[in-house]
């Protein structure tokens, strides 16, 4: 599985809106090699999928400081037959940044 998925809210500027918040996140790659894709669950539902040539991170636009969602990933891997293998999920820790 992927490691080390940390995240951060920042508080952004934002012309138009008074309150405006941004969680970013960051892991590190799953140590097997034919991974495909990581897939990032908010509340047990997948809300993105990133390809393993792609930068390690995922960002959030938010109204509020508080995340409220449980957030995780999982590599994903598929299999000679097509069928998708999921690693365990690693659970989001997050670091309060409130500058």
């Amino acid at each position: 599985p992927p490691s080390q998925f940390f995240g951060a809210v920042k508080h952004r500027h934002h012309p138009t809106k008074k309150k405006h918040f941004i969680l970013r996140t960051n892991w590190t790659a799953s140590p097997t090699e034919d991974v495909s894709f990581y897939r990032v669950y908010a509340n047990g539902r997948v809300v993105k999928q990133i390809p393993r040539s792609k930068p390690f991170s995922y960002h959030v636009h938010r109204h509020t400081h508080r995340v409220g969602k449980k957030y995780e990933i999982t590599a994903v891997v598929i299999t000679d037959d097509g069928k998708e293998v999921e690693s365990p999920r690693v659970t989001l820790k997050v670091f309060d940044s409130k500058k």
